[in-house]
């Protein structure tokens, strides 16, 4: 087989979406052509980065919006802690002018 035939199937050979006669020619010819191995070798070393970088952005897209959430979820529970204690507050305040006209 040819190399430029065989450079050609390497992406769909590395997915796994070419036919297995066709897997069995690519390593065979793999086995035996140097130059072929390496141009292999670098494309998946190449696809492993590309992944690796994409799962880095996934992960610091996910921390960031962790850190978005619980910084809105202790913003409401602080508004509510303030609410409850003006409410508390005022309703003491109202006790004890009742409680002082009596």
């Amino acid at each position: 087989m040819k190399c430029s035939v065989v450079l050609d199937l390497l992406p769909l050979y590395e997915e796994g979406v070419c036919s297995d006669i066709t897997k069995e020619l690519v390593i065979e010819h793999l086995k035996e052509c140097k130059e072929c191995r390496s141009i292999y070798n670098d494309m998946k070393i190449s696809i492993n980065y590309e992944i690796m970088k994409e799962r880095n952005r996934l992960d610091s897209y996910s921390q960031e919006n962790n850190r978005e959430f619980w910084y809105k979820y202790y913003k409401r529970l602080f508004k509510k802690g303030i609410a409850l204690y003006v409410g508390i507050y005022f309703a003491l305040v109202l006790l004890g002018l009742i409680m002082s006209r009596l």
